[in-house]
């Protein structure tokens, strides 16, 4: 769909069923007028060219405003989405409250029935191929009205936005300011509920550990430090303040920065040696893990699956950022097993070694959840 031309795009249509008689119906070319009578084709004169620039860069960094159509409409389209999924929601809400009733602190001993499971899983395709007919819609209305604009300024291809500035102020529009994500986001928690129940239990064995028990080296423990790499812990919170896929990507890259920053904090704060220190794939993992278990996120790996959802997987797979993810991917793995964490440290590593820089992490968690596949 994102290939296609801004001529084909305009034809668009997306339906939703509202829970009652009637649907919202929507058309790209009838809600941006592309094609109304009497509309001026002319262009802007290269002394407006200026105007017309700061116009797109207002239209793509002021979307949200709270009464913009754009932001009015995902209200409807968010309430419509969140009820449809209501019936589902509602049951697995009970499902979360069970496991809740067990007293803080206990090991949780809960296994789900192969219905319910698979129940789960259907709940979240269908709801994931809905939202996917969302995401291109609002694409297309983006594409087609900034290229309308930009071609009134003599053709200036160059004000259209890049196809990843699309992509963020698409999920800007889905996700930040409804209940889209919400309501998503709470279905992919139940398609990994199973993880969720694993990495409580994980944090209750984890808690107080020392960092030499992740299999971390000596001079990387921050030995003397009331609660080591305590920043990358804090940081972490953010998985939930973030809602759109490429934040929460960035937020894994981040946490790997952080992680370094603190290793070469404390050692120009506590040793003598000013040598820079090379932190490896072998020491980052074990960072890396300890850092998750001790914020104690239990939904890492339903931020995993959300951000694999949307995002390209060469994207999640090369460069820097690649390599990043694939780092966590293998410290929540690390969490999720039942083994000493140490041991599974160790099996995540090896199974990671024939890697490049650990790009093409095997085993992405649902790797047919990600769009294009």
């Amino acid at each position: 769909m994102k290939g296609e031309t801004t001529a084909d795009m305009t034809s668009m249509h997306l339906s939703m069923t509202t829970g009652r008689e009637n649907s919202i119906h929507m058309d790209a070319s009838n809600l941006l007028k592309v094609h109304e009578p009497g509309l001026k084709d002319t262009t802007i004169s290269k002394t407006h060219h200026n105007q017309v620039e700061r116009l797109l860069e207002f239209l793509k960094h002021e979307l949200l405003q709270k009464d913009n159509f754009f932001c009015e409409m995902m209200g409807l389209i968010g309430n419509s989405y969140s009820r449809q999924n209501a019936e589902h929601i509602h049951k697995f809400d009970q499902i979360m409250a069970k496991i809740n009733e067990t007293e803080k602190g206990l090991y949780v001993e809960y296994n789900l029935d192969e219905d319910t499971k698979e129940e789960a899983r259907i709940a979240f395709e269908l709801a994931k191929e809905e939202i996917y007919q969302i995401e291109d819609f609002i694409y297309n209305c983006l594409k087609v009205l900034l290229t309308q604009l930009s071609r009134r300024s003599k053709d200036d291809n160059s004000l259209v936005p890049s196809e990843n500035e699309l992509n963020e102020l698409t999920w800007k529009l889905l996700f930040e300011k409804n209940q889209c994500y919400w309501t998503f986001f709470k279905l992919t928690r139940y398609y990994t509920i199973e993880d969720e129940i694993n990495l409580r239990n994980a944090y209750i064995r984890l808690k107080g550990i020392h960092p030499a028990r992740f299999g971390i080296d000596t001079e990387f423990c921050q030995e003397g430090e009331e609660v080591p790499y305590a920043p990358v812990v804090e940081l972490i919170n953010d998985f939930e303040k973030y809602t759109t896929p490429n934040k929460k990507f960035h937020l894994m890259y981040s946490i790997r920065k952080h992680i370094l920053e603190e290793v070469d904090r404390y050692r120009k704060e506590h040793t003598s040696n000013q040598k820079p220190l090379v932190v490896s794939g072998d020491h980052l993992l074990p960072l890396y893990t300890f850092c998750l278990a001790s914020n104690g996120n239990e939904q890492l790996r339903a931020h995993q699956v959300f951000v694999e959802t949307f995002l390209p997987r060469d994207k999640l797979e090369f460069d820097e950022q690649g390599y990043c993810y694939s780092t966590f991917v293998g410290a929540v793995d690390s969490l999720v097993s039942r083994k000493d964490v140490r041991e599974s440290i160790r099996d995540t590593l090896q199974r990671l070694s024939g890697l490049s820089g650990f790009s093409g992490l095997s085993g992405f968690y649902a790797s047919t959840t990600q769009k294009g596949f």
